[in-house]
């Protein structure tokens, strides 16, 4: 049986499949990246794994990336294993049927709206997330800056 992980990410609560989830776990610390790119808040090893942190909360908002304040990552189930979302908590586990989901039109982000007691959760389409963090990977470097050329050290330099 499936069920849906009920979460926060800053004000926003948020639903994930369980099937989409391999597990939640609290990281030690999270190595910020060494240039911003949308949505990618650093990366950890775990487990022999590199993992690629998105900051949830950026992802559906918009903001800066930030996990400095997020107590938790959900790591993806295969084939994204490799990427997390951090989130501030998990509130909840319920019994969830994807055909309950209601569309809600608010993009492609959201697979639609579900009930949980007397709320509605937004429930997050992972692959469409996945896709847009590919595409803004791909379309520029540290948010559409072009990257400084690299210059090498030589004597004229100073190197």
């Amino acid at each position: 049986m499936q069920e849906l992980v009920i979460a926060r990410a800053g004000d926003r609560l948020l639903g994930l499949a369980s099937s989409e989830v391999a597990e939640i776990f609290a990281p030690r610390s999270v190595t910020a990246l060494p240039e911003p790119f949308p949505y990618l808040a650093g990366a950890i090893f775990r487990m022999g794994r590199l993992i690629t942190v998105v900051s949830t909360y950026s992802l559906i908002s918009g903001g800066k990336p930030d996990v400095s304040a997020r107590a938790l990552l959900a790591r993806l189930s295969a084939p994204r294993e490799n990427i997390a979302l951090s989130l501030d908590c998990v509130d909840a586990m319920t019994p969830y049927n994807e055909l309950d989901l209601k569309e809600n039109g608010s993009g492609p982000l959201w697979a639609g709206l579900y009930p949980w007691g007397e709320q509605w959760v937004s429930v997050l389409n992972v692959a469409a997330a996945c896709a847009l963090l590919n595409s803004a990977v791909a379309e520029g470097q540290a948010w559409g800056r072009p990257r400084a050329p690299i210059t090498r050290l030589t004597k004229e330099t100073g190197g």
